[in-house]
């Protein structure tokens, strides 16, 4: 634009040739690669420069073409925001992470001859930070993955011109590419099946747009989710007493996490125990740790006269499977198919005890199942009414019937229950 505008202003001063004006969009097209530009120039000039006018405007565009970027920093009017390497951070960070895992690592082994209790905590904080490194290891690794990915299309005869790889929920890979000499039949035949191949996970067909003017195809892929899960809890306090119960429903990368823990006894004593629990289980799935590991750490953690209920339904969305963990829980119970299924544990509350192994379970999803979580203050008779009064129509309804069938009696105990809806994506 700054060589058009001189030329404009060449022409219409001092008279400058009108073939001279595609020295600007020679540079233009040869702006990495100024040696061909410079030859095509040289030449165009040969041809053209016929006076003292266009001769200046000639040489002023090779010196203008000589001139490095760098040299050109200092006309700017807005100083440049100075380019952070973010991979260069994130690799300090995750060589952090890993040093500290170590550390703990390093405690873990010379308190194993002293106390097995601190060893396994400092073991389990050592995993979770390694898992956390990977995390992190994970989202440098995307730059690289796009160009091999690219890399193996070419060796397809794919002519790649465009190609986007971003994650923008957690967990949840999305893929944008322009690509020329690709039939639409070869798309979901052979380009589908490649690409799931190369990033080992299931994907979904979004969008496929002919490119106007240009040849080829616009293609968006996903992550393949076959299920979508809702969950909505409540919570109704016993009539003498603060409420005991906390409940928590939150979502990690692919997954849903429902807990439901109950205090013993009742009372601001019960809600501090249950409330504890639940937070810090919540940040230990988020940190990486397993529900297992996890409830074993937070009965290391907190035994002593605290203890509780911990009722863990954690819901894997891409591989369509539940995770059921029951610490001295209620039943779970899954409505699936018109049917009626009871999921039991008999394992102890979290802290009662120093060594503990909670009740896990697993279960392929199916279309339409349905759990319901409950703690202690709802009666079987209750959940068989609200069974027969339910609707159906609507979660936010089901719960609200719910409610309704809880608050007819005077609660003798904290009822809290948690209901959770899959269907095929």
């Amino acid at each position: 634009m700054t060589l058009l505008t001189l030329f404009i202003l060449a022409y219409l001063c001092i008279g400058v040739p009108w073939v001279m004006m595609v020295i600007p969009l020679l540079i233009s097209i040869f702006q990495k690669d100024k040696k061909s530009a410079a030859v095509l120039i040289l030449a165009l000039g040969i041809y053209t420069v016929k006076d003292i006018a266009s001769t200046s405007y000639f040489l002023f565009c090779l010196a203008l073409l000589a001139i490095k970027k760098e040299k050109l920093k200092g006309l700017c009017l807005q100083e440049e925001t100075p380019v952070i390497n973010r991979f260069q951070d994130q690799g300090l960070l995750k060589r952090q992470m890993l040093n500290y895992a170590s550390i703990f690592q390093s405690l873990a082994s010379y308190y194993a001859k002293m106390s097995s209790e601190e060893s396994e905590l400092l073991k389990t904080m050592a995993e979770a930070l390694r898992y956390n490194a990977d995390v992190i290891s994970k989202a440098d690794s995307h730059y690289k993955d796009q160009q091999r990915i690219v890399t193996a299309l070419e060796g397809y005869q794919y002519i790649v011109d465009d190609f986007l790889m971003e994650e923008p929920k957690a967990g949840y890979l999305r893929i944008v590419m322009d690509i020329s000499n690709i039939k639409r039949g070869e798309i979901k035949t052979t380009l589908k099946p490649l690409m799931e191949a190369l990033l080992h996970r299931n994907l979904e067909m979004d969008e496929i747009h002919n490119r106007r003017f240009l040849n080829g195809f616009h293609i968006c892929m996903s992550d393949a989710i076959p299920f979508h899960i809702d969950a909505l809890a409540d919570s109704v306090k016993n009539a003498f007493t603060g409420n005991g119960d906390s409940f928590s429903v939150f979502r990690f990368r692919q997954s849903m996490v429902c807990m439901i823990s109950d205090g013993m006894g009742n009372g601001e004593r019960a809600a501090q125990s249950s409330q504890l629990i639940t937070s810090i289980f919540q940040r230990m799935m988020i940190s990486g740790i397993t529900q297992d590991a996890a409830i074993k750490c937070i009965n290391k953690l907190i035994q002593s006269d605290t203890f509780a209920t911990l009722d863990v339904l954690c819901f894997n969305y891409a591989l369509g499977v539940a995770y059921i963990s029951k610490s001295a829980a209620c039943p779970t119970y899954l409505l699936r198919n018109h049917k009626i299924y009871e999921i039991n544990g008999n394992a102890l509350p979290v802290g009662i005890v120093s060594i503990m192994q909670p009740d896990c379970f697993s279960i392929e999803l199916e279309d339409g199942d349905e759990f319901i979580m409950m703690s202690d203050g709802i009666e079987t008779h209750e959940f068989y009414e609200w069974m027969r009064e339910r609707k159906a129509d609507t979660l936010r309804e089901d719960v609200e019937i719910f409610s309704d069938i809880l608050k007819k009696s005077q609660r003798k105990d904290d009822s809290t229950f948690i209901i959770a809806n899959i269907t095929k994506s």
